[in-house]
């Protein structure tokens, strides 16, 4: 586990501008074209729409979340990590995780291309930093976290990273955040109404 509670935190931009009448099928569709149009090689696209624990609903927002950024290379690692998706509560979680990187690119810096770190994605910025979103009530020091944070120690190096940080919509347990100060890793509680609150640029 990450942490505690994906949080409840805003889509309503997002399915305001989606058109609910659609039925699923042309959803879908609409997806595939999108996801093509971002360079997503046609394997790996019909592997995310085809992934019965993704409902139209969930890929449309993701979708439109990365195709809100055009500039940002490497989206299929996106694409590649929420086809991973085996959950309803996973779904959730990487729909969100979308949401936030797509909201951070456009408000707080751009995200040149996304990388692979462990189990999770990272954005990279035009600082070189390697930034992580998390859109959980509250953040826990787990095994994964410990996980995660032991490959990007060997990530930064190999990715030429100046650093990392971890934003997440609620709070950190203190343990967590103690963990993550020991390994300079930068961490932004609170987040939400940033990233996943209002509108979008």
């Amino acid at each position: 586990a990450v942490g505690v509670g994906v949080s409840a935190a805003g889509t309503s931009k997002w399915l305001t501008d989606m058109d609910v009448a659609v039925p699923p099928a042309d959803l879908r569709r609409q997806n595939r074209e999108k996801l093509t149009a971002m360079g997503v090689p046609d394997d790996l696209a019909e592997a995310f729409i085809n992934n019965g624990n993704l409902s139209p609903v969930h890929q449309t927002l993701t979708v439109s979340a990365l195709a809100a950024m055009p500039k940002t290379a490497n989206r299929d690692a996106f694409v590649a990590f929420a086809t991973l998706t085996d959950t309803e509560d996973l779904a959730l979680f990487r729909e969100r995780m979308a949401l936030m990187f797509s909201a951070f690119n456009s408000r707080i810096e751009h995200i040149v291309r996304f990388e692979r770190v462990g189990r999770f994605v990272a954005g990279r910025t035009t600082a070189n930093t390697l930034v992580f979103c998390f859109p959980l009530d509250c953040l826990a020091w787990t095994r994964t976290m410990a996980s995660l944070s032991t490959h990007l120690q060997a990530a930064l190096p190999r990715l030429n990273a100046s650093k990392a940080e971890i934003w997440t919509t609620g709070v950190l347990t203190p343990l967590a955040a103690r963990s993550f100060a020991s390994l300079s890793i930068a961490t932004h509680p609170n987040s939400a109404a940033t990233l996943l609150g209002g509108s979008v640029r």
